[in-house]
């Protein structure tokens, strides 16, 4: 047993091909998307800095330069009465040296993005920041690779991107979501001796975040570490090169170069503009900063607390790869005491740090196979033990969900949360003898050992498809996803039918008939006596209600649409695995299954896998024999893709008539309320904020796309233009609108609001029409057709609304104008 529990000393080989680091990489984007699905609505992943990075994307692709004067810029040379004292937290403008307007925040990230911004508008910064997770997963895979066996090392990516706060920010246009990818994939590079695309990487962080040089010492360890000379000076040639490169910009664009737009942030004081510099920042007492850092809103004990799985491998690579495991102790500590003291607060601020604990989680879960199999051995009294992959993604289910459990509703909660098998099952709980808490408890650990049994059972079946680190990350993967986590934690009768029937299969698969048959029979039986909420209905009826609600369709279908070619593969390369899976597909898909959605992707996980396993082959075989030169010339060719689509999207746009209630007629929009300009656009609700004049969603001018405007209750697509709050009157203006003979206006007033409005239209600043709007929404959108002949190609188009004579309140219409 000792002899079984002893772990490997020499370093383990990379890979010989990358298929499963590309296989890893395609099934964290499906999870990154299913995750994502429930909450999509348009533009809402455009929040916080992610506006700020629009912005910049947008003046890059739109006027191709950085310059934010568009944006904003009342809020540092007007007097608008909030803005005498403006912190740098509100800015997102650093002062250039010759005056200019340049972006606070690193405008790498949107200069990187732009070719697919510019292809597919607002929804490419979601789809590219999607995309990032594959980056991460892969590039993790393969720098975990190198200090664990392919299974850990996958299960210990699944619990780092997966199981922590990072899968919170797939749903934004994040730049710590680039920085880690980039980050990820310069480890990877370092490893394999790829030296030119680690420097690359690395310097990409550092311009990204100038703290990113402080995780300089672990990456120097890590390549001596290896005794890799060339590696070591290629990459600090490539770093040095992108640096300098990215110095003689700054010089350019701020004055030295060594200042950034943090050194040169744009802010108010006393009503004067004046320059801030955020390294006064980093002035936080010490002890203060680190006990928020710890345990306040974003404190890592709550979002990073799978992280202390990484111990105990931490403490074994002390002894197998000391070089490697100081410079990750060495990286996690400066980035806890540079952080520490800054004003603001971020667990993402530690993300790379925290990566470089990856292969100690891999080591740790590496640990518990060796000791699993020699528990095994011994109770069976066999030379050898199955593989462990299906153990180990149960740990981590198990391992996720205990986790979790301190820090969410009680338990109690959690299990009456599933209704009457909730309380069927805390009745069960309290016939042997349990009360309270404690029967809710043991209500919970029998959930998890179901969730564990599910898991272990199908990474074993998918084992005998495709690789075992696939089957691990694919099952893992999708079962620390927090929906379900939370889901199985709850329980129900989806979770026990599909355990038991996938320990039927798994057993089936191996010629166990006898085992097969009862467990079978058992997931038949719990699923016909299981209790239901609600009348009893047939099974078309219940399908149809399962799926009325969107989150549940929404959560599975990337699942569902990447599984369904798995299934045929799968059944090409083994029958009776194929059959399986497909048993298991359609369970997860049945009636009664779609309110237990997230317990039922792990079922749709498994043929996921199958298909990533076919496309990562598929790439790799293609990937194969591809030197620098020829994919310098694949990345040329997909950002002049990207553009031939963006460039034909205009086109196309170009020939439809001016509406005034679509993006482009929002984005070209100037509003002004009375003598202030309305000049910052809220994308996450495509409408121009007055910052400080505005009294919510409806008191901006815009789509408001988060909320659409409702008319006689349909939502209807119109742009909402509100009066001030005590009755200022806005101007909208199009200066440069393709015109036409007559002006065909549809208006209404959204239900709920109050109108009781005058609206003048104004072409080429002559008056050519005006209408009253009720005091009352009465359902209806009215129609007025405008004459304007004589006016060129374009005209400049300006729609004023003002309160009725004598009003001193808010009026609020709904509108669209189409040019025909």
């Amino acid at each position: 047993m000792v002899r079984a529990l002893r772990v490997r000393a020499r370093p383990h080989p990379r890979d010989p091909s990358p298929r499963v680091a590309i296989a890893i990489g395609v099934l964290a984007l499906a999870a990154a998307v299913a995750s994502v699905m429930p909450q999509l609505h348009a533009n809402t992943w455009i929040f916080r800095d992610g506006r700020f990075y629009v912005n910049v994307a947008t003046t890059i692709v739109e006027d191709l330069t950085l310059d934010q004067h568009a944006f904003a810029s009342s809020w540092y040379t007007g007097t608008l009465g909030w803005n005498r004292d403006l912190d740098p937290g509100w800015s997102n403008v650093a002062l250039g040296a010759r005056g200019e307007h340049w972006p606070k925040h690193p405008w790498i990230h949107p200069l990187i993005a732009s070719p697919v911004y510019f292809a597919l508008g607002l929804p490419g910064t979601l789809a590219w920041n999607l995309l990032m997770f594959a980056l991460i997963a892969s590039g993790l895979y393969r720098f975990a690779r190198a200090y664990a066996p392919p299974a850990p090392a996958a299960l210990a990516v699944a619990l780092f991107v997966m199981g922590t706060a990072i899968l919170q920010s797939a749903y934004d246009f994040s730049v710590d979501v680039l920085m880690l990818a980039a980050f990820a994939q310069g480890l990877a590079a370092v490893l394999v001796g790829r030296g030119v695309l680690a420097g690359a990487c690395i310097a990409l962080c550092v311009i990204i975040k100038p703290t990113a040089l402080m995780l300089m010492p672990a990456l120097v360890l890590t390549i001596a570490e290896r005794r890799d000379g060339t590696t070591l000076r290629r990459s600090l040639a490539a770093g040095t090169i992108g640096l300098l490169t990215y110095a003689g910009i700054n010089w350019w664009m701020y004055g030295r170069p060594w200042w950034s737009g943090y050194n040169r942030t744009l802010v108010t004081q006393g009503g004067r503009p004046v320059v801030a510099d955020h390294l006064d920042a980093f002035a936080t007492p010490f002890a203060e900063g680190f006990d928020r850092m710890w345990s306040g809103y974003y404190g890592l004990v709550h979002t990073f607390t799978a992280m202390v799985i990484a111990a105990p491998g931490l403490i074994v690579l002390l002894r197998r790869r000391p070089l490697h495991a100081i410079g990750a102790i060495l990286g996690v500590a400066a980035s806890l005491l540079v952080f520490a003291k800054y004003a603001y607060e971020g667990h993402r601020f530690h993300w790379p740090a925290l990566a470089l604990l990856v292969p100690s989680i891999a080591v740790t879960l590496e640990v518990i196979e060796h000791a699993a199999r020699a528990i095994v051995m011994r109770m069976r009294r066999v030379s050898h033990a199955p593989r462990s992959a299906g153990l180990v993604a149960a740990i981590a289910i198990a391992g996720g969900a205990l986790v979790a459990l301190p820090f969410g509703p009680r338990p109690e909660a959690r299990v009456l949360a599933s209704g009457a098998w909730g309380e069927r099952a805390m009745e069960l709980a309290r016939a042997i003898g349990l009360e309270g808490t404690g029967a809710a408890v043991a209500v919970v650990l029998v959930h998890l050992v179901l969730a564990g049994l599910l898991a272990a059972r199908t990474t074993r079946i998918l084992e005998r498809v495709v690789p075992s680190p696939i089957a691990a990350f694919a099952i893992g993967a999708c079962a620390l996803v927090p929906e379900v986590r939370e889901a199985c934690l709850a329980g129900g009768p989806v979770l026990a039918t599909s355990a038991l029937l996938a320990l039927g299969l798994e057993r089936l698969c191996a010629d166990r008939r006898v085992i097969a048959a009862v467990a079978i029979a058992l997931a038949m039986i719990v699923w016909a006596v299981a209790p239901s909420d609600g009348e009893p209905a047939s099974a078309l009826t219940t399908l149809a209600r399962s799926f009325d609600e969107p989150s549940a369709i929404r959560l599975i279908a990337p699942w569902i649409a990447i599984a369904l070619p798995g299934l045929v593969i799968a059944a090409r390369r083994e029958a009776r695995t194929g059959l399986a899976l497909l048993v298991l597909a359609i369970v997860a898909v049945f009636p009664r299954a779609g309110s237990w959605a997230p317990i039922t992707t792990i079922a749709l996980a498994a043929p996921a896998a199958v298909s990533a396993d076919a496309i990562a082959t598929w790439i790799a075989d293609r990937a194969r024999g591809i030197d620098a030169r020829r994919a310098g010339v694949l990345v040329l060719a997909s950002i002049a893709a990207l553009l031939v689509i963006g460039g034909v999207r205009r086109v196309v746009q170009a020939r439809e008539p001016f509406r005034v209630a679509s993006y482009e007629g929002v984005r070209r929009a100037v509003v002004m309320h009375g003598e202030v300009p309305c000049d910052f656009l809220a994308w996450e609700h495509l409408s121009w904020e007055c910052s400080h004049f505005d009294s919510g969603l409806y008191g901006m001018v815009g789509l408001a796309v988060s909320d659409p405007p409702r008319v006689g209750g349909e939502p209807r697509e119109l742009m909402v233009v509100p009066t001030g709050r005590s009755g200022q009157e806005r101007r909208v203006i199009w200066d440069d609108a393709r015109a036409g003979r007559e002006l065909a206006i549809h208006w209404a007033v959204p239900d709920g609001l109050r109108g009781d409005a005058l609206v003048l239209v104004r072409v080429d600043e002559r008056e050519v029409g005006r209408f009253e709007v009720p005091a009352r929404d009465d359902a209806t959108i009215h129609e007025l057709v405008l004459a304007t002949p004589g006016v060129g190609d374009t005209a400049r188009l300006e729609i004023a609304v003002m309160p009725s004579a004598g009003r001193r309140h808010q009026a609020t219409v709904a509108l669209d104008a189409i040019w025909r």
